[in-house]
């Protein structure tokens, strides 16, 4: 390899300007193009987040625990759990609670402060829900009419609204296809009700 490398370098040294720039030419368009697709490809955060986690917890056996939450309503992330065995345990077992409720309620306290923490943060989920699920049957209603729609359904979605009324759901924020109801995150609901 090192004397690969020493006559690549020769060969580069006695080049001109010119000939560098047309040698490298196609890859330095690739490299360009692969820069741009990097900048704007979806990151999974919480795989990559993971992947180091587990190999910490591999190679030196430390219990982990990490809780990521947004701190405002401006940023759509739901929040990020990982957690080790052990802590899972000590979760269930000393403060009787899991990993999962205190996240939401470290996201609520991040939102909405102190005060907020409890009894606001539970209003705030359940009016954003009532507003999620209003305006989702408004959207409905206006889509399908002059059919009225009774109910709208997330569970046979394709048999009961589709088919019936000839809608068709395009660009659900979401990762499932759910009742707002259903959802107890303050982020994903603020991300269903803003798309």
């Amino acid at each position: 390899a090192a004397q690969h490398a020493a006559e690549i370098s020769a060969c580069w040294k006695g080049m001109t300007k010119e000939e560098r720039e047309a040698a490298t030419e196609d890859v330095m368009i690739e490299l360009v193009e692969q820069h741009e697709n990097k900048a704007l490809t979806p990151h999974n955060v919480p795989l990559n987040s993971f992947q180091d986690l587990m190999k910490l917890h591999a190679c030196t056996g430390t219990e982990i625990l990490l809780i990521a939450v947004c701190a405002n309503i401006d940023h759509f992330n739901q929040p990020h759990i990982f957690q080790t065995a052990h802590t899972v345990n000590f979760f269930d077992s000393s403060i009787r609670t899991s990993v999962g409720d205190v996240a939401i309620h470290l996201e609520g306290f991040c939102i909405s402060g102190i005060k907020g923490l409890a009894k606001t943060h539970i209003q705030d989920l359940l009016e954003l829900k009532k507003k999620c699920q209003t305006l989702i049957m408004q959207k409905c209603q206006e889509a399908a009419a002059p059919f009225k729609v009774s109910r709208m359904y997330y569970q046979n979605f394709d048999r009961n609204i589709m088919q019936k009324y000839h809608l068709v759901l395009d660009n659900w924020p979401l990762s499932k296809f759910i009742a707002p109801g259903n959802i107890n995150s303050l982020t994903e609901l603020w991300t269903l009700y803003n798309a």
